[in-house]
């Protein structure tokens, strides 16, 4: 009888000593299953961007500068009279400026330009360099080679920002570190009323620009 308990005792032992052995093996087969799973991939490390800057300058002082100076104070003006400058422009920024972004010419300032009665019979025209030009603060012509005109009207119709601005087909290209060379002529004309008489311009801002994005 003592006998027969003993061996119920072992059978009870090793029955529950199983259980927790049976328990962690399934954990090690299913641990060593996922660490087992077939896989395959690739990659592409290192991407990373800079945004590109754009600017212009010009030699209006002599030497390139985003805000130059005025070119033309000629003091009193008289039917029949007229002047003329050559600038250099050029591209200090990371971008060209091309048929998509094309450096265009505008006057932003005086805000009533458009209604000021001696811009409108003071005729501008604009006129783009196939070279450059001695420029500087001298506004000298020499070297000029005649391209494009790229605005021939009264300085009240000037465009007064980048939007409303056009830039004439194949004008305004202008590449990285390269430089083109603008003519202005203004005059006023034999036919100017003497209604014009004593009337003044001031404070005009002449721009060159180019722009991407809105």
């Amino acid at each position: 009888m003592a006998r027969q308990q003993d061996v119920d005792h072992r059978r009870r032992w090793f029955a529950l000593a199983v259980v927790p052995i049976a328990v962690i093996g399934s954990a090690v087969l299913v641990w060593s299953a996922s660490q087992e799973a077939f896989s395959g991939s690739t990659d592409s490390p290192g991407n990373q961007w800079t945004a590109g800057s754009l600017a212009l300058t010009n030699d209006t002082t002599g030497t390139y500068a985003t805000t130059g100076t005025f070119m033309f104070n000629p003091g009193n003006v008289f039917p029949g009279d007229s002047g003329q400058w050559c600038v250099n422009v050029k591209n200090a920024g990371t971008g060209d400026a091309k048929a998509t972004n094309p450096v265009k010419f505008y006057a932003p300032a005086p805000p009533n330009l458009a209604s000021n009665q001696l811009a409108q019979y003071l005729m501008l025209t604009v006129e783009e360099s196939t070279d450059t030009v001695t420029g500087g603060n001298t506004g000298s012509c020499s070297g000029f080679t005649t391209g494009s005109t790229v605005y021939n009207a009264n300085i009240a119709g000037l465009p007064s920002d980048y939007t409303t601005a056009v830039a004439p087909s194949g004008t305004g290209l202008l590449a990285v570190g390269a430089t083109m060379a603008y003519r202005l002529t203004w005059t006023l004309p034999a036919s100017t009323p003497n209604g014009i008489a004593s009337q003044t311009l001031t404070g005009v801002d002449f721009a060159w620009a180019t722009q991407i994005g809105s």
